[in-house]
């Protein structure tokens, strides 16, 4: 199941009462400004802790690479010790997403509950698949927190 935490315009998809299932596939998509740090806050869902080995997070541009807080494109996420960690781009743990940018950031909530599973971690594309998608990473990776 696609669901899309699109941070540009502020929306999230609006299926299953925005709760996520441990017994469904989540293809989760978190869409950025490539080019800033700005956010806007979308619908939360639940259900965080019953993601596991069988979804999988991107991150995902407006049309251009996704620029960190150095001037240069994120093209990987991995995990640090508590978090995903998309090359001092964009951070994910718990509840929260940041964006930095420029040396600075946001940050918004997606989950209303802790996001404390086995998780994969997708390449980063700059357009949202399905919209002529390209991306900057072919290595998924693992997201395993300690929870």
């Amino acid at each position: 199941v696609r669901v899309v935490f699109d941070l540009i315009n502020g929306t999230s998809t609006d299926i299953d009462g925005r709760t996520f299932a441990s017994d469904t596939a989540y293809d989760i998509y978190i869409q950025v400004d490539s080019n800033s740090k700005t956010l806007s806050q979308p619908a939360t869902w639940s259900g965080g802790s019953n993601l596991g080995s069988d979804d999988t997070i991107y991150l995902v541009g407006n049309g251009s690479d996704i620029i960190n807080t150095s001037g240069e494109a994120v093209t990987q996420g991995n995990m640090s010790p508590l978090k995903i960690n998309w090359m001092s781009g964009a951070y994910l743990w718990t509840s929260h997403f940041s964006r930095s940018y420029s040396y600075s950031y946001s940050e918004v909530n997606l989950f209303a509950s802790t996001l404390s599973t086995l998780i994969n971690i997708g390449p980063v594309f700059t357009t949202l698949p399905g919209t002529g998608p390209t991306f900057t990473s072919t290595s998924p990776s693992i997201f395993v927190s300690a929870g």
